[in-house]
């Protein structure tokens, strides 16, 4: 039997954590937890899963959740107007002396005499959304959520592990709108990035 953890995370009210005066409420989430934007199209659940798992639940399929960072809050009372700032770390190769070290280098060239991989290769997602509601009532709900996304990946594969790296950027804006037994919604977004391959030395 091998236990792991799907879900374990810790939330701090700021406010009473460090004595603030607001008047909104504001939250410090750490640990493995869900996070989407909008309807999951640009970032979604989806972490550790099977690797077979094919469908349009992940959700229902996800081992583990990304281990990260949240700090939420109210901006305008009522939730009229909430706010989220995520990170999120996908990928750490500087979490041993084995990982730092690995030989992972040396078909790079200027890396025959230092074939290490190094400190530093961390993969991450930054993340934040505001979330406005500018009509709620029984009858209709219209919400907005306009959010960026900005995720730095350094250890890419085109043909040998760490040949590559590439940054990415989306900004998008999700929507719903619900009247009685009608409900509507959409979600745009762009993106923009490059990555950047490595020369190898094929000489053998």
């Amino acid at each position: 039997i091998v236990p792991f953890v799907r879900e374990l995370w810790g939330e701090f009210l700021l406010n009473d954590l460090l004595h603030l005066g607001f008047e909104n409420k504001h939250y410090f989430t750490m640990g493995i937890f869900p996070f989407s934007l909008g309807r999951g199209i640009s970032l979604g659940d989806a972490y550790a899963m099977p690797p077979d798992f094919i469908g349009w639940d992940p959700a229902s399929a996800v081992n583990q959740y990304a281990p990260g960072f949240k700090l939420a809050g109210t901006l305008i009372a009522d939730h009229v107007l909430d706010y989220d700032l995520y990170a999120a770390i996908d990928d750490n190769f500087s979490d041993s002396f084995n990982a730092v070290n690995l030989k992972t280098q040396g078909q790079f060239y200027g890396h025959r005499f230092n074939q290490a991989r190094g400190f530093g290769i961390l993969d991450y997602t930054l993340a934040g959304r505001l979330k406005w509601t500018p009509v709620e009532s029984k009858e209709c709900k219209i919400y907005f959520e306009p959010y960026a996304l900005f995720a730095d990946v350094r250890s890419q594969r085109v043909e040998v592990p760490g040949d590559s790296s590439s940054k990415l950027g989306t900004f998008g804006l999700a929507g719903e709108f619900m009247k009685g037994d009608f409900e509507a919604g959409f979600e745009i977004a762009h993106n923009i990035g490059r990555q950047r391959v490595k020369g190898l030395d094929r000489n053998v």
